[in-house]
């Protein structure tokens, strides 16, 4: 595998360095992008509540006493974003 290489040619390795800045400027600008329910300043919260339903119909694994539960799950999750302060020299 060591002895296979293949060189890339040069428009290849400028089309992979274009997609490359296309990326880092997506990622500069994907923070004004993101849906926010709290914002203060620069910084931004997300919460986003869910609820899961589970149900067993066996709890204890048993043959002969079956018992059956519903299992209610509330969940929220936090995300939260503060961009770095970029420098320009």
């Amino acid at each position: 595998m060591l002895l296979v290489t293949r060189l890339a040619p040069a428009q290849e390795a400028l089309r992979n360095a274009m997609a490359g800045e296309a990326a880092g400027t997506a990622r500069q600008s994907e923070p004004e992008s993101r849906p926010y329910s709290i914002k203060s300043g620069d910084f931004r919260l997300l919460v986003v509540p869910s609820l899961s339903l589970d149900w067993n119909d066996n709890i204890r694994t048993s043959k002969d006493d079956r018992q059956d539960d519903l299992i209610l799950r509330p969940l929220v999750q936090l995300n939260a974003s503060y961009p770095s302060l970029s420098v320009i020299c």
